[in-house]
């Protein structure tokens, strides 16, 4: 039995177009892999160009903010550094600035203690601050005429003293019964708890 079909197609003669078409055909599937590869690749590097230009504009976005912080603040800075209270102590620019001071007002009698740097905490639960912020406690004893030298006396002490002082604690006493209006009288005593204050470097 033949099973030969003789469909009046001279296969010999398609051979040849028939193996350019399939090579065509395989060529075309290479090509539209390759270009398909290439897409990929190419929205890969678009993403991480966009990604990167992102983080360009997040970094310009965070300087802008930092230089207006600066501006906003610089001013003070300067202030701050310039008063001595951005600084290390200057322990006896604040003796020095107290005696001148009880000189100039003729106080009787100053006794003073200035004892060691501490830092200043933050309230319990409070974060901690990146800055240090330190306080130096100093102790005065100050024989007076009146309660006024002790206002004037501190008055004084804000001009003339670099730095950044409040008072934690003061007590006045009367040490006559009887006012006594003479220059070296000391009617009035007072005892005061002063914190001077710095900022150190950032930690």
């Amino acid at each position: 039995m033949n099973t030969d079909y003789d469909l009046g197609v001279d296969w010999q003669l398609l051979r040849n177009p028939l193996l350019v078409l399939l090579l065509i055909v395989a060529v075309g599937g290479v090509a539209a892999f390759a270009l398909q590869t290439q897409v990929v690749e190419f929205q890969l590097r678009e993403n991480q160009v966009k990604f990167k230009v992102e983080q360009a504009r997040q970094r310009l976005a965070a300087a802008r903010e930092n230089y207006n912080y600066v501006k906003q603040y610089y001013d003070r800075y300067r202030e701050l550094v310039g008063a001595g209270v951005i600084a290390a102590e200057d322990r006896l620019q604040w003796i020095d600035a107290a005696r001148a001071a009880a000189d100039a007002i003729k106080i009787p009698f100053m006794d003073y203690q200035l004892n060691p740097l501490r830092r200043v905490l933050p309230e319990a639960g409070g974060t901690p601050s990146e800055v240090a912020v330190n306080y130096s406690p100093m102790f005065l004893k100050l024989n007076l005429l009146h309660e006024g030298d002790f206002i004037a006396f501190i008055n004084r002490l804000e001009t003339q003293a670099r730095g950044l002082f409040d008072i934690d604690y003061c007590k006045l006493e009367r040490r006559t019964e009887k006012l006594v209006y003479q220059a070296e009288a000391t009617n009035v005593s007072v005892t005061c708890d002063l914190r001077w204050y710095t900022i150190g470097a950032v930690l």
